[in-house]
């Protein structure tokens, strides 16, 4: 899908005049609020978007209505598995079950890093008039970066992402094309595979041959590709495994499982939901009356119970969250049949509450 016409973008992407658009742009730093998320070294600055003004909703629709009919159709790589529909953080990890080598990295100020000249060049690819381009950057951006905490930022940073997402596949695929060459040599692990997948900033590698940590010109080269792209890696963050690796509470091995840390932090995110008057658990319908209300006493709960989740930074990420671990614990219920009656009981009840809640979210979703 490509844009051809400043008057396609306005009449049909947008919803929108030339005027009311530029009402909008002339104004946008201020429809922007900032404020900072702890996090395990130190805060995360996010900008939300101020939906108690009127250019603030009118912001919020227009990024509403560019992700909606154009940037979710804007090809991205074959690897990335974060903010796409029918993808979890659970798919992002599944490609690499099986596999014996795991190495993570992960990108210090991913939305922060992308400027506006790269987004001018890899979405002038599908936007080819240039006064409907740079509309779309000033429509997105705030002081030339992606800001996070807008619509349109994941979308936009998957798009922008590709060539580096098709570069590190293509050196993947030369390593395993040199190995398949040296003929002389006898494996014992079959076909030689380097798997990679994304998940915004986290790039999950692993192998069935291929040590990660002896060999790390790996890294160096794929720190090499992203430094080029203006994206440095995060060392603090690097992590290496054999046989498994832990990440964000899952266990990944010869399978996914969720760690007893994370398995309560999702019991505690499904409490505060709970209709406190009820014995069973049903949602309490005043927590689904407003985005902004419902965002400010989830992380106000999740701070006094001292859970160890991070704030959330929208309604949307909240579905996200959710929606993960459905997918997760539809698969545990799907492929671990062979487990015993009352974990399965116990996942069976998990699921039925994530799904009641998600249905009740459907009202604030982005």
């Amino acid at each position: 899908m490509k844009i051809y016409t400043y008057e396609y973008l306005t009449n049909y992407i947008l919803q929108t005049n030339h005027r009311e658009l530029e009402g909008v742009l002339t104004n946008i730093d201020a429809l922007y609020e900032a404020y900072d998320v702890p996090k395990k070294n130190g805060t995360r600055k996010i900008h939300a978007i101020r939906k108690n003004y009127l250019g603030g909703m009118e912001l919020l629709r227009l990024q509403r209505n560019l992700y909606r009919r154009f940037l979710r159709y804007v090809p991205i790589a074959v690897n990335v598995k974060g903010f796409v529909e029918k993808e979890s953080y659970l798919t992002f990890l599944k490609p690499h079950v099986g596999n014996t080598y795991f190495m993570r990295l992960d990108i210090c100020d991913f939305f922060g890093s992308f400027s506006e000249e790269m987004m001018e060049d890899v979405l002038g690819e599908q936007i080819t008039d240039h006064q409907a381009l740079q509309q779309v950057i000033r429509l997105c951006t705030l002081e030339g970066k992606l800001p996070q905490g807008a619509v349109t930022s994941p979308a936009i940073s998957n798009v922008c992402f590709r060539r580096v997402d098709q570069r590190i596949l293509k050196y993947c695929q030369r390593i395993e094309e040199r190995v398949r060459q040296e003929k002389k040599r006898k494996y014992d692990f079959g076909f030689p595979h380097i798997c990679f997948t994304r998940y915004a900033d986290d790039l999950l590698f692993s192998s069935n041959f291929f040590d990660f940590k002896k060999n790390l010109y790996f890294f160096h080269q794929i720190s090499h590709i992203l430094k080029e792209n203006y994206f440095i890696l995060n060392r603090k963050k690097t992590r290496f495994g054999e046989d498994e690796i832990v990440l964000n509470g899952y266990v990944l091995g010869d399978g996914i499982h969720l760690s007893r840390k994370k398995l309560e932090e999702l019991r505690q995110v499904l409490y505060f939901f709970k209709d406190k008057s009820k014995e069973e658990f049903v949602p309490d319908q005043g927590k689904f009356l407003d985005s902004g209300t419902l965002l400010r006493s989830m992380n106000s709960y999740l701070t006094q119970s001292r859970c160890s989740r991070e704030p959330f930074t929208s309604p949307q990420q909240i579905s996200y969250y959710l929606g993960g671990y459905r997918s997760f614990l539809i698969s545990v219920l799907r492929e671990n049949q062979r487990e015993t009656a009352g974990v399965l009981k116990e996942t069976e009840k998990l699921l039925r509450r994530i799904e009641m809640v998600l249905d009740k979210m459907e009202s604030l979703e982005v």
